[in-house]
């Protein structure tokens, strides 16, 4: 009698993956960001790691725990995002992907803060103006783009930011009672704000 065996091939065990909606949604740039992705496989709870994606780009890795991978991420650009979450093959088991998860993330509201070196001048003086821009909460990062200052409410120049501040020096102001505003203008991540103060000058020499 001739026995005659087949190669006995033993399949990874098919997966379920799901990802749970971010949270806070919508949320603002800079701000820390939640999300939950769980794989299935019947009773037996799959390992390996899970890989987050925005779009086609990977956000993170992370390890799978008790079925579950949280991935907690912030410095995604403002606008809108599909997050989605790739089981890798682990030991055992199939890998799988989740449906994707639209995510809107807002531009963070901003606040400047306008000082003048000497807010009442003499003509010949050197006033120098610092606008200072920053994120407000619950957003972050440092703004970026430009400030433009205004006298009486026309621009007279345009200064690019460098670390949130602009700085402008301005050689002589003529005799006159002024209202100077820095203006920033909005960037891809970061919405506009302005402040305000009053300039003073006055004829110089003499007492």
């Amino acid at each position: 009698i001739t026995l005659t065996f087949g190669t006995l091939r033993v399949l990874p065990r098919p997966t379920v993956t799901t990802v749970q909606l971010p949270a806070p949604s919508p949320s603002t740039y800079g701000q820390s960001v939640t999300l939950t992705a769980n794989v299935t496989s019947g009773a037996v709870v799959p390992t390996g790691t899970v890989t987050l994606q925005d779009f086609d780009r990977v956000v993170a890795v992370a390890p799978l725990s008790n079925g579950q991978a949280t991935f907690s991420f912030a410095g995604l650009d403002a606008g809108p995002h599909s997050l989605s979450a790739v089981y890798s093959q682990g030991p055992g088991f199939a890998s799988s992907f989740s449906a994707a998860r639209s995510h809107t993330i807002l531009k963070a509201n901003t606040t400047t803060a306008l000082t003048s070196s000497l807010p009442s001048s003499r003509t010949g003086q050197v006033v120098t103006f610092t606008a200072r821009v920053s994120a407000l909460a619950p957003g972050s990062g440092t703004p970026s783009g430009a400030v433009e200052f205004l006298r009486n409410g026309v621009v007279f120049d345009s200064v690019a930011l460098s670390d949130g501040t602009a700085t402008l020096s301005i050689g002589s102001l003529p005799v006159g009672k002024y209202a100077i505003q820095a203006r920033y203008v909005s960037s891809s991540n970061h919405n506009a704000s302005s402040s305000n103060v009053v300039q003073q000058s006055v004829k110089g020499g003499g007492k």
